[in-house]
């Protein structure tokens, strides 16, 4: 017998011991009993032929064998052991999975519960400072004198996710210092980062033009020694404030823009485009939005002028009041206008039925080819583009909350490297999408 022969021979009959009882009853069935000896005496040059013969019917017959094998389940296990085949990638589990990733991150929100413990640390520390200042130097202080109230009149607004709807396991988290006077807010600025040096040595703090008139400019970066989340502290109520409101009403009116606006913000991150340079987090949910309001029909409203001004905070929600319990400002007071909360006038109507897994490829549609031949402004307050505006060679969304601010201020120039990534990036999503390559939509890219 040659050597393929044998071992075609060898891994047949193994095969055959493998698959046991089960199929001891079909074996009896399938072969005849060849007399090797007979065959031998009858043409000895032919004794290899004959094994080949029988490892031919071997082979035949063992796919036959392997399938009563793989279909009846082991007996005396109980269980169905049966090979069931390979599951088919779906799109819309692998949105879903993703999205439940990075909005339910354990780690995330344990950084942000710990650093809201440092918040209500700032307030003692705060006291034992200034106690032991005015021992030291005999004065005897009153309620409300020497800066006293510099710190019981501000408090610190953490964007967790009862107020920013976007809070990813790798998204920066913003902190405003919010109170009635500016003075006050640059000095707690300061001692909160003098506190954060003292109290957590090892971690990353950094402190950008304290010296700063601009309120924009004065900001403080912290992170924990072994945690990954930055946490930005600035003063004053910016922007994002007011922009976090109108996020938070679309994701109450429709639940398909938490989730594309999730899937497609991970995306980003992994195609690397989704910073302030580039593609930042506003520009990005701003677009969604004013995509979803072009649905036909739509699935998110547009507001009106009075609907946006009741969204913006007042300037003074902080009372004067000088208790010294707390700096942490409630997620409440940052969603309440005059006493009350305030909650969308629009209520949701007919909308598209479209799924997700469709809105993502028409969005992709949308910016990489549609938009920039438009070379206008996007509007969320009209629901369409500024028809009388400055052309725009490139991305422009307005700000609803101020029609002088672009949210996409990077990529407004289609001379501009952001501009040519950011549109690329749209072509090749769109590419894969079309081609059915879902699966390498969120590879990470390599610089």
């Amino acid at each position: 017998m040659n050597n393929t022969a044998q071992q075609q021979h060898d891994d047949s009959w193994l095969l055959f011991d493998s698959v046991g009882s089960v199929s001891s009853d079909f074996w009896r069935e399938q072969f005849e009993e060849i007399d090797l000896d007979e065959e031998f005496d009858r043409n000895p040059d032919q004794l290899d032929s004959s094994y080949e013969v029988i490892d031919e019917q071997l082979r035949k017959s063992l796919n036959l064998i392997r399938e009563i094998s793989l279909t009846e389940p082991e007996q005396g296990s109980g269980e169905d052991t049966s090979r069931k085949p390979a599951k088919k990638y779906d799109f819309g589990d692998d949105i879903k999975t993703t999205v439940d990733s990075i909005l339910n991150s354990q780690e995330k929100q344990q950084e942000i519960k710990n650093f809201e413990k440092l918040c209500q640390r700032f307030s003692q520390w705060y006291l034992e400072k200034r106690q032991l200042k005015y021992s030291r130097d005999k004065i005897v202080c009153r309620d409300g004198e020497n800066g006293d109230s510099e710190a019981s009149a501000c408090k610190f607004l953490i964007h967790n996710s009862s107020v920013n709807s976007f809070v990813f396991s790798f998204s920066d988290v913003y902190v405003n210092i919010i109170g009635k006077k500016q003075g006050h807010k640059n000095r707690v600025q300061s001692l909160f980062a003098e506190f954060l040096r003292e109290v957590e040595p090892e971690g990353l703090t950094r402190e950008y033009d304290f010296k700063s008139k601009k309120i924009n400019n004065r900001k403080l970066i912290f992170k924990f020694a072994q945690g990954t989340t930055r946490f930005i502290i600035t003063i004053g109520l910016d922007f994002r404030v007011r922009l976090n409101h109108y996020i938070k009403l679309c994701t109450n009116l429709d639940e398909r823009f938490l989730t594309l606006g999730s899937y497609l913000s991970y995306w980003a991150y992994k195609r690397r485009i989704f910073t302030e340079n580039y593609l930042s987090p506003y520009a990005l949910h701003f677009m969604i939005i004013y995509f979803l309001m072009r649905q036909t029909p739509s699935i998110l409203p547009k507001f009106g002028e009075e609907d946006l001004h009741k969204m913006t905070i007042p300037i003074a929600p902080v009372s004067s009041s000088k208790s010294r319990k707390t700096f942490i400002f409630r997620p409440e007071d940052a969603t309440q206008a005059q006493g009350q909360i305030f909650e969308s006038p629009i209520k949701k109507g007919i909308s598209s039925d479209a799924n997700v897994q469709e809105l993502v490829k028409e969005f992709f549609h949308m910016f990489a080819f549609e938009v920039p031949k438009m070379k206008k402004t996007l509007s969320v307050k009209l629901g369409g583009p500024i028809e009388n505006g400055r052309a725009i060679h490139g991305y422009s969304i307005e700000d609803p909350f101020n029609p002088d601010y672009d949210l996409c201020k990077g990529l407004n120039d289609n001379r501009y490297k952001g501009f040519q990534l950011v549109k690329n990036e749209f072509e090749r999503a769109y590419g894969l999408l079309t081609e059915g390559k879902e699966s390498e939509l969120c590879q990470e890219r390599k610089c």
